[in-house]
């Protein structure tokens, strides 16, 4: 019982320390996507076609379950209003390929507007501008897009030769997809598309390339996010961060994060605040998620390793984390910090007793304080450079900066 206890009260205090709560333990299966449709109503994807939903604020979550099932997966989700939504998938052996669904109803039912009428396994994301106005990325490089929620499509062109990775739409003309392409000299080129005709023609405002075709030096751009029609980011292989402020006709490499990280998602909560969300490509693709409070020039690895994340303002959000819903008040704690600095980060982490443990982003902050998952201070000391972690047994801790609980941070020590 006592090890129990112990076990709960880590988990209860990490949790609160990076300010994200688990709500779906104990009520639904496990989920793989979620949107935040309003500030109390939640939407989740789960498997063999199971959606999840709640109305209030994830306290309690009904299901519904879709005519896809063990033999579909679900790869993206969506909601252009407060009621309307989408959600799309497909498979390479069950009965349902290129798959497209809408509700009209908050998530309460969803009918299937397409499948097996396209090229291809599966739909794998989906972007929408309005209720109407949508784009839809396939495998075996299709795009599609409908101007009536999905009653007809028609298939956008493409350069011949070239792989979609990603597709987003700004407004009712402008529109943006990333491509790469290989050829027989060994070059790789990484491109952003832009059109201003809705997808009709197509001019490059991006190039990256590459020599060589290893591993290492893949830069797909995977993501986009634009949190106005100026500002915005996209992410890619190789930790790649690129950001526009001119509404796309320019991007500058913002940073590299480091070269086996790939970035597969980006989602900015306002023009400051943002998560990408990767997979260390050589270990295994275990995920990563990143956070960002300066519009993207630094990024800090968090302590979770979220694979979707959705905001419904500022502060309050919902992530899913190994199928697990989490939520958050008050922004996943980005930006909290009083002096504005960059997030408190520390290395290595998780970290075995005796190693020394370095902290990056500390400022001019001298005293620094560790406690461990109970409350109790483990150490207090003048950071004056990396230092040995001696005699601290397996478990969850977290460090403080000169007594400020904004400027803290969690980490685990292994034996």
């Amino acid at each position: 019982m006592k090890l129990k206890l112990t076990i709960s009260l880590c988990i209860m205090c990490f949790a609160m320390m990076a300010q994200w709560t688990n709500i779906s333990t104990g009520k639904i299966g496990k989920a793989h996507l979620v949107w935040a449709v309003s500030e109390d109503s939640i939407i989740a994807t789960g498997n063999h076609g199971k959606m999840y939903y709640s109305h209030d604020g994830g306290q309690t979550f009904d299901s519904i379950t879709t005519i896809f099932n063990f033999g579909e997966w679900f790869s993206d989700l969506q909601f252009s209003s407060s009621g309307k939504g989408y959600f799309c998938g497909g498979t390479a052996f069950g009965n349902y390929s290129n798959f497209l669904a809408s509700t009209d109803d908050v998530g309460l039912t969803w009918d299937s507007l397409t499948s097996n009428q396209f090229a291809g396994s599966s739909f794998n994301q989906i972007d929408f501008l309005t209720d109407d106005i949508g784009f839809i990325r396939g495998d075996n490089d299709l795009l599609l897009k409908t101007l009536d929620a999905g009653q007809s499509f028609s298939q956008v062109p493409i350069p011949l030769g070239a792989r979609i990775n990603s597709v987003s739409i700004v407004d009712s003309q402008t529109c943006f997809i990333s491509t790469s392409e290989f050829d027989l000299t060994g070059i790789s080129n990484y491109r952003i598309l832009k059109s201003i005709d809705q997808g009709n023609t197509w001019r490059e405002v991006y190039l990256n390339s590459i020599i060589g075709n290893s591993f290492s030096s893949y830069k797909n751009i995977n993501s986009f996010h634009f949190s106005n029609s100026m500002m915005g980011h996209a992410v890619g292989n190789n930790g790649i961060v690129l950001k526009t402020i001119d509404g796309g006709e320019n991007w500058s490499v913002q940073t590299l994060v480091n070269d086996s990280t790939f970035f597969m998602d980006v989602y900015f909560i306002n023009e400051n605040l943002g998560f990408a969300l990767g997979i260390y490509a050589f270990a295994g693709n275990s995920r990563s998620s990143w956070t960002t409070n300066d519009g993207g020039k630094n990024w800090t690895k968090d302590s979770y390793s979220f694979t979707s994340i959705s905001f419904a303002n500022d502060s309050l959000g919902y992530a899913i984390q190994n199928g697990v819903i989490f939520k958050t008040t008050k922004a996943g704690n980005i930006g909290q910090n009083e002096n504005k600095t960059s997030p408190l980060a520390l290395f290595p982490n998780p970290i075995a007793s005796g190693e020394f443990l370095n902290l990056e982003n500390i400022g001019d902050s001298k005293t620094i304080e560790i406690y461990d998952a109970l409350g109790r201070l483990m150490m207090k000391k003048t950071y004056e450079g990396a230092f040995p972690l001696t005699k601290f047994q397996a478990g969850i801790y977290y460090i403080k900066i000169d007594g400020n609980s904004n400027r803290l941070a969690p980490f685990i020590v292994v034996e």
